[in-house]
């Protein structure tokens, strides 16, 4: 028998597997309504901006009076804190995530050293 023959294959644990698998499960994705909110109030965000640049002096007066311009004000600061707010959200879920993959590395390497010293230790 060579010393091939007598190597055992060394198998993750079923836990390990079921801790990978978890930890993909884990990584956050963009949800299509987070993404289609933040795209639709850049939108809005952009069309509001460009409306008040071409806004005439008089009319700039009648929105401040009649406070349609404090209202596209409040809009555009909305959208601004909302999108943020997702986008921390999503860094955040992406921060976990990362913790769970290097927990997993982690593993995957002491595996990988422990069949490496196997190995040496057959072909010894």
């Amino acid at each position: 028998m060579t010393p091939i023959d007598e190597l055992h294959v060394v198998q993750p644990s079923s836990s390990f597997r079921q801790e990978v698998e978890a930890a993909a499960k884990r990584i956050p994705m963009i949800g299509s309504k987070a993404l289609v909110d933040l795209i639709n109030g850049i939108q809005v965000n952009r069309e509001a901006l460009h409306f008040r640049r071409r806004q005439g002096y008089l009319a700039r007066v009648v929105d401040a009076v009649s406070g349609e311009e404090r209202e596209r004000s409040l809009l555009i600061d909305e959208n601004f804190v909302e999108g943020l707010s997702a986008v921390r959200a999503w860094c955040e879920g992406l921060t976990r995530a990362l913790g769970a993959s290097e927990n997993a590395l982690a593993e995957a390497q002491c595996l990988l050293l422990e069949a490496r010293r196997v190995v040496r230790g057959h072909s010894a």
